[in-house]
């Protein structure tokens, strides 16, 4: 690089090629001759600095290159003057012509101090610039790395779905391979039917043909005997009804829309481990909630029914039961009280199974329809309204409104009557209304909301602050319809959608859907709630079945 940017004969002469300077002022290359002989001697270049040209493209040139002749800067405009000002409003240097013509009360400064201000300016850029360097080259590191990353991800993801639609063929082929088979063995059966009835007919004719030709015989005997010795014997021809004995089918083929048509339902079925099933005397299991190891909650709302139960040995014992009760949410507390809401109103279930009024304040009655409530991470009580919009627009009548107040215990030990009570929070859900609501390890809140138009529903996570985190409305192309939620350990999301035969949808902590099964497929009938222990095991309550069995709990291992 440094050859390249030296000449190969003096620029001074112009006949030498033994280059040995270099003029930092004139920027000249110069051989020995030239510069001991010749530059030197010129007076207008006493002050000029010449250096080696072994230090040429190293640090000292540099150092030399600072050291310029600020006296001697010809003016750009006025070429017969040099500068001896700089003009700050201008940015430029000037002579004494442009001081008169065009900078007349700039504010000036004199060139070596704005020379040395230009200078600590460009030095303090270029450090900059060094600084931003490794950051720059991080970047695009990550970029390169993402890239990769980027790349690997869409290959497998096109991988798996290459892969998947290879076994969506294979299983339509083995499908298709059933249905000949079962269409070949429906036609055997038939036709071997027909092949013994035909044998029978065959026989019968070859019966009917030797009777006639014995007839005949007779007939054409002249012998009047015989004719009625023969019609004495001759027994009433019997019509042949075997064609009566064979069952033609016709078979049909009707294709159907099945899962196979969307690559997008299929995930991993082995994220459940079946464990068992147990049999209430329930019609359904709306609301199922753990007060502490092993006893639960449980409450049909056809029935009216609440039970709180204890689970022995895959069996169901029934501890206490209270009937003729309509309550839309249940909740409990970190110390195993049961609170109902029952029309709107909040109560706490105490253990004689009387019913205590929770008074929340009047904050808490300027709501126009509690839909749900929820005991949080810290024992306080979240309540999901739906709330009269004044001053509505378009349709939008109704807005969500989620509220918190104190811990189960402040309102449990009040006694007053009547009080002012402000909620510790309250946030407004525009065009949705709170359906469910569960708390996450940490400390996020999960809600099914209902949009206040379309009557749609959705999964949507919020932070403490109820600011909003992600959306989820279901990843396949049915209607996604989710009416109970639940958490497991590992902070997995566990919704139950009411489509069909019903889905269970696991989602992880950012939203994304990792198994959506159709239990449709599996021993569980019409799942309508859904709780997750701390163990890690899934608890789905369902409805009557249609074999007018009574409502199942089903027990699942998520793996």
């Amino acid at each position: 690089m440094e050859d390249e940017q030296i000449p190969k004969i003096c620029e001074f002469c112009e006949a030498s090629r033994e280059i040995k300077m270099k003029c930092i002022n004139c920027n000249l290359f110069l051989c020995r001759a030239c510069h001991l002989k010749i530059h030197s001697k010129i007076k207008a270049a006493n002050d000029h600095i010449g250096i080696g040209i072994q230090d040429y493209c190293t640090e000292s040139i540099f150092k030399y290159t600072r050291k310029v002749n600020l006296k001697q800067i010809s003016c750009l405009k006025h070429n017969d003057k040099t500068c001896f000002l700089f003009c700050r409003d201008c940015e430029q240097l000037i002579c004494s012509t442009c001081v008169i013509k065009s900078h007349k009360r700039h504010k000036f400064e004199e060139i070596d101090l704005a020379y040395h201000k230009k200078m600590h300016q460009l030095e303090h850029e270029s450090e900059q610039i060094d600084s931003e360097i490794p950051n720059v080259e991080i970047q695009e590191t990550k970029l390169r790395e993402m890239k990769l990353e980027g790349e690997n991800n869409i290959k497998e993801i096109k991988y798996k779905i290459f892969q998947h639609e290879y076994k969506i063929k294979d299983d339509i082929s083995i499908e298709a391979k059933t249905l000949l088979k079962q269409a070949d063995n429906r036609w055997e059966l038939t036709k071997d039917s027909i092949i013994k009835q035909r044998k029978r007919i065959q026989k019968s004719r070859e019966d009917l043909e030797k009777r006639k030709a014995q007839l005949n015989l007779v007939l054409h005997s002249r012998r009047a005997s015989e004719i009625f010795v023969t019609a004495k014997e001759v027994k009433p021809l019997l019509l042949n009804t075997c064609f009566s004995y064979v069952q033609i089918e016709t078979l049909l083929f009707s294709p159907r829309k099945c899962d196979l048509e969307d690559i997008g339902v299929y995930h991993k079925k082995e994220r459940f481990a079946f464990v068992c099933a147990i049999q209430t005397n329930l019609h359904d299991i709306s609301r199922m909630l753990e007060i502490d190891e092993k006893k639960y909650v449980l409450y049909s709302s056809v029935e009216k029914k609440l039970q709180l139960v204890q689970f022995i040995s895959n069996a169901i014992n029934i501890q206490k039961e209270i009937i003729d009760i309509v309550v839309s949410d249940i909740a409990v507390s970190k110390d195993s009280r049961i609170l109902l809401l029952i029309k709107s109103d909040l109560y706490c279930l105490t253990d004689t199974g009387k019913l205590k009024k929770l008074e929340l304040g009047t904050a808490y009655e300027d709501l126009d329809s509690v839909q749900c409530i929820h005991l949080n991470n810290e024992n306080q009580i979240v309540v999901g309204s739906k709330f009269d919009n004044d001053y509505y627009f378009e349709e939008e009548r109704y807005y969500g409104m989620i509220m918190s107040f104190d811990s189960v215990d402040h309102f449990c030990n009040r006694t007053q009557e009547e009080f002012e009570e402000e909620p510790l929070f309250n946030k407004i859900l525009y065009s949705f209304l709170p359906d469910r609501i569960i708390s996450t390890n940490d400390n996020d809140y999960c809600l099914i909301v209902r949009e206040t138009l379309f009557e749609s529903k959705q999964i949507s996570r919020f932070n403490h602050e109820f600011e909003s985190k992600w959306i989820y409305d279901g990843c396949c192309k049915h209607t996604f319809y989710p009416i109970d939620i639940a958490e497991s350990p590992a902070e997995l999301i566990c919704v139950v959608d009411n489509y069909k035969g019903g889905v269970i949808h696991v989602l992880n902590r950012d939203g994304n859907v990792l198994t959506c099964n159709l239990l449709s497929n599996e021993d569980v009938a019409c799942p309508i709630s859904v709780h997750i222990t701390v163990s890690g095991m899934i608890f789905i309550g369902s409805e009557k079945n249609k074999k007018n069995q009574q409502a199942h709990i089903y027990l699942f291992k998520l793996k």
